[in-house]
């Protein structure tokens, strides 16, 4: 099986499928994002980058697309380890 690889450590780790997407604002819409290019440098690199997250909530503050990419990387057969995130933004 394929696998993405994580590249970094020392933060929380949580499954991917527990993180939740807000929508801010309607300026970009999620079905017409381009997320070959994202999803091939995961696939070749390894996930580098931690998903931003509100506290004591799982909204993602930064890293939506990088979500939508795993969704992608998984539908095409790849396993998908638990990601790193950071927490602790208020609101």
């Amino acid at each position: 099986m394929k696998e993405i690889q994580n590249k970094i450590s020392k933060l929380e780790f949580l499954n991917w499928q527990e993180l939740k997407t807000y929508t801010f604002n309607d300026l970009s819409d999620e079905s017409t994002i381009e997320t070959t290019e994202l999803l091939n440098g995961i696939v070749n690199t390894g996930f580098v980058s931690p998903f931003y997250l509100w506290e004591n909530h799982r909204y993602v503050i930064d890293g939506k697309k990088r979500k939508i990419a795993i969704e992608k990387a998984e539908a095409e057969g790849y396993k998908i380890p638990e990601l790193p995130v950071l927490i602790g933004f208020k609101y």
